[in-house]
This record gives C-alpha cells, sequence and structure tokens, in this order.
C-alpha cells in the first residue's frame, strides 16, 4: 500500500475503531454496572488495551505483531515524512545500506517493466563475475523462489546476506535463448561512496559523493590525496543525487573546506538549541577554489554542506534548488530489534536558515521535485559572511541557477535500455568507452539511437562502471561545464582526465 492510500485510509480507520469502541461500551454498559478498565485508562494506553482485546477476545485468531508495526508506522507517517519505524529485518538492512559492505554477489539489476531482474551490472573481481553472470542475463530463480512471484525488495533481501553462504541462481541467456542453473558463493561487497579523477588539461579535480556512509571521509580524502595539490587550480565536489545519510560524515568532509572553530551547522530542538558543530581543524582544502554541484535530489546532509558553503562565500553553488530536508532523526531502539527513527530537531546553516521545506511540497515516494526552481521565497532573507542575501524556505537556492537536459528523458528510454541489455548484453562488451557512442551493429544502433546520450551512458555504466560512466556524464553536462568555467575561465569541451 502506497502512502498516499495510507493517508486516506487512516482516517476511515480511526472512525471504524471509534464506531467499535462506542459499540464495545454500549454492551459493557448493559451486561455490567461499571465500564472495563480499558476505558478508565488514560488515551495513551487505549492501543496497548486494544491490541490485547483483539488478543484475547477477538474471534479468529489474529498476528497482532504485524498490526502494531502498521500503526506505529501510521502514526510516525502522519508527524513528518522522515520519522520511520523499522523492524528488525529492515533495520538491519538499513544498516548495511550506510555501512557500505554486506555480503552479496556483486550485480546491480532492474526490473523496468519487468516481472523478472535482468543484471545491468557486474562488479569487477564479484562472486557474480567469478561465477561467469553476464551484463543482460535474466535471473529466473532465487534457491527455490521464482523471481517473478517477489518484489524487487525482496529480491535484493534475497541476494544479500549476513554470512557469505551460496546462492543458487536460475539463469535465462537471452542472446543464446539458454537456461542454466549457478551457484555463487556470497561475499563481503563494499559499495563505495566517493568516486572522482583528475583532468590534466585544467588542473581539476572533480569528486562526486555518491552518499554519506560510514567510510566517506575517509574515501573523500584517499581521492583528494591522489590529486597533485602543488599544481590543482580548483575542485568540483559534486553533490547532485546525493540524499544524505551520516552527518558526522558529512561534517567531516565539510571540515577539510574551513580552519578550525568554525561554526558549519546548528540544531534546535522543540525548545531550544541543542548542538553547535564546529570546525575541529585546519582543513587541507580551505584555501582551494570550490565549485559545489547540486539538484532537486540533493538532500539532507548534502545539503547542509552545500549550505554552509554558501553562508561562508567559500564556494560557487551550481545547478538547480536542493530537495529541503533539514530535520534530524534521533533512533530509539525496541527489545525485539524494531528502531524508530524520530525527528527531534531541525538543522540549521551558519546564517540561520532551515533548509527544511514545508510539508505540503513534498512528492511522496519520489527524491524528484518538479518545483520551479526559478521561484523565491523572498519572506525569508539571510546573509552571507560577504553580505550577498541567500533565501530560506527550503532547500538550498544556488547562486547559478543551470538544468541539465541531455539526460533528463522518459521512463520508455530506461525501458529500453533493459532490453538492449536481455537482447545485446554479451555483444557489448567487445566495445571500448571511446567506440561506444558509434556501434556498427546495426540493429543495435537502430533500437537506441533516437534516445540521445542517455542509453550510452548507462551502457558505460554496466559494462565499464560508475567512474568511467560519469566521465562520459561530465562530457554533455551544462552544470559541469559552468563549474569548469566558474573555476578557469574556460568555456570548452575537456577530456576525460585521468
Amino acid at each position: 500500500m502506497s502512502k498516499i492510500e495510507k493517508k486516506f485510509l487512516i482516517p476511515f480507520l480511526i472512525f471504524a475503531a471509534l464506531a467499535v469502541g462506542l459499540l464495545i461500551g454500549r454492551f459493557s454498559y448493559i451486561y455490567s454496572d461499571q465500564l472495563p478498565e480499558i476505558y478508565r485508562k488514560s488515551r495513551s494506553q487505549k492501543l496497548l488495551k486494544l491490541i490485547d482485546l483483539i488478543n484475547k477476545q477477538y474471534v479468529d485468531k489474529v498476528n497482532t505483531d504485524s498490526i502494531v508495526d502498521n500503526v506505529i508506522s501510521d502514526i510516525l507517517y502522519e508527524l513528518d515524512p522522515h520519522s520511520y519505524y523499522y523492524n528488525a529485518k529492515d533495520y538491519g538492512k538499513f544498516m548495511q545500506e550506510i555501512s557500505g559492505k554486506y555480503y552479496g554477489i556483486g550485480i546491480r539489476f532492474s526490473m523496468v517493466f519487468e516481472d523478472t531482474p535482468v543484471v545491468v551490472r557486474v562488479f569487477p573481481n564479484s562472486p557474480a563475475q567469478k561465477a561467469h553472470l553476464l551484463v543482460g542475463d535474466m535471473i529466473t530463480k532465487i534457491d527455490s523462489i521464482r523471481a517473478d512471484t517477489i518484489s524487487q525488495d525482496s529480491i535484493v533481501m534475497l541476494l544479500k546476506s549476513s554470512s557469505p553462504e551460496p546462492v543458487k541462481l536460475g539463469i535465462h541467456r537471452t542472446f543464446n535463448d539458454s537456461d542454466f542453473t549457478v551457484t555463487v558463493k556470497r561475499a563481503q561487497i563494499k559499495m563505495p561512496s566517493v568516486i572522482g579523477y583528475y583532468i590534466d588539461s585544467l588542473n581539476l579535480g572533480y569528486v562526486k559523493i555518491l552518499n554519506f556512509g560510514r567510510t566517506t571521509y575517509d574515501e573523500f580524502m584517499r581521492c583528494v590525496d591522489s590529486f597533485p595539490m602543488d599544481s590543482i587550480k580548483g575542485l568540483i565536489l559534486d553533490l547532485q543525487d546525493n540524499r544524505g545519510g551520516l552527518l558526522y560524515q558529512a561534517l567531516s568532509v565539510l571540515d577539510e573546506f574551513f580552519p578550525k572553530n568554525v561554526l558549519l551547522c546548528y540544531m534546535k530542538s522543540k525548545n531550544s538549541v541543542t548542538k553547535k558543530c564546529y570546525s575541529l581543524r585546519e582543513g587541507k582544502l580551505e584555501k582551494l577554489p570550490l565549485a559545489v554541484l547540486v539538484n532537486n535530489s540533493t538532500a539532507s546532509a548534502s545539503e547542509l554542506i552545500a549550505g554552509a558553503l554558501q553562508d561562508y562565500d567559500r564556494a560557487t553553488i551550481i545547478g538547480t534548488r536542493t530537495f529541503g530536508k533539514g530535520l534530524v532523526q534521533s533512533v530509539f531502539r525496541f527489545s525485539d530489534g524494531s528502531v524508530i527513527s524520530l525527528t527531534t530537531s531541525r538543522y540549521y546553516t551558519p546564517s540561520g536558515r532551515c533548509l527544511q521545506k514545508p510539508y505540503k511540497d513534498y512528492v511522496y515516494d519520489l527524491m524528484e521535485d518538479d518545483r520551479d526552481t526559478s521561484i523565491l521565497d523572498t519572506t525569508q532573507k539571510f546573509k552571507t559572511r560577504s553580505g550577498r542575501i541567500v533565501y530560506g524556505g527550503g532547500g538550498v537556492f544556488p547562486d547559478i541557477v543551470i538544468q541539465d537536459t541531455v539526460f533528463r528523458s522518459p521512463i520508455l528510454v530506461s525501458l529500453l535500455y533493459v532490453k538492449i541489455l536481455k537482447y545485446y548484453g554479451p555483444l557489448l562488451v567487445k566495445y571500448s568507452v571511446p567506440q561506444i557512442e558509434n556501434f556498427t551493429d546495426t540493429a543495435l544502433s537502430q533500437v537506441y539511437r533516437n534516445y540521445d546520450k542517455v542509453i550510452d551512458y548507462k551502457l558505460i555504466e554496466s559494462i565499464y562502471g560508475d567512474l568511467e560512466a560519469q566521465k562520459f556524464y561530465n562530457r554533455y553536462s551544462l552544470v559541469f561545464a559552468r563549474a569548469v568555467e566558474v573555476l578557469t575561465g574556460k568555456n570548452k569541451q575537456v577530456s576525460n582526465g585521468r
């Protein structure tokens, strides 16, 4: 059930519960000379008593654990879009994601308009590669479970594990119409949260932070340390599509752009300021010219970085207005391993801006926000260190507003991409990156040529990985080109770099 459906269902359930309560109360009054204890307790205990009543008195056997989980989720949903309830299994999955480590087989798959997962990426030196899985393979079975009978989330959970135990996969290889079974022993997979490269022709570094996990700061510093710091003229920090993560990791990255004891952000709870966060050391990059790329899916911790850098006039922010998530969650654990992530405060940039947008502006179940990013809430004015006016009202409004158009494509492109991988996946491995724009295979080129560079990008990502795909993306990105212009004064096509 979607969140929107829940939104309309909750009032109905509340009304039904009240009606049932009135009926029970009426019959209790008829058959006893006083109300049962459940109705003399405080309102906050009603839910507990109701669950107990259902357990003991309801005519059929009911899984009250599931009811409790649903009720808690619905209550938190009514509070704000970022307070969540995780059962023990879901919380374990969440912790795997932020830690960047898990036991898996080392693939990325897609199910766009399909009921069967199609392999779109096989990671180097992964169990999947050692088992000779190919891009374009269809996974028909996971152990004894048919893949077309379960959800995408369930497939992810079945492929991952907390241990390196093997998993048996049924595979359909489309290009030769064969079916076979392969046993893949899971291994610990570490997903990088940072990719980057150096552009020798311009003496610029490029770093993209995908999310903020437990190792992000260390990855960021390794990437930066690989650049020739004696000749580098500037850094492009790409936070596009970065939806946040661990706040302390984001602050550690931000720390590198400032001297010691600079206020980076502060947090306010219901009644007071609860915490102020300052830079803890002299930043290695505090004097390096900086451009920061953002878009509508730049959210939470990544917005905090953009906001702080903008407040101190430390960087030029380029792109579109960020998502607008400025809430801080605290985690409360139950004895059964389930967890509540409850919003307990808001965070503010150094100038006093709260980046949280009004809940009415949220697009549920999607991070993409189709608001007109040129519209400003001019009623909330703040000043940067140099006296420039910046605005509140939700998200970070960039210093230079520009939006990539080349890679904005309809869902049909993703569908087409999956079909290409199904039927031509093995064929693609013989092409190198420079040739991938000019396929000589007539059937393949006719299938995708009318869909601009999006298919090219996805194919490179599938075969050559995230870094090569990002280099290709940046060759055509208007946002990236503007960042190069800001940092160098040059406006020209750049090479792929290192």
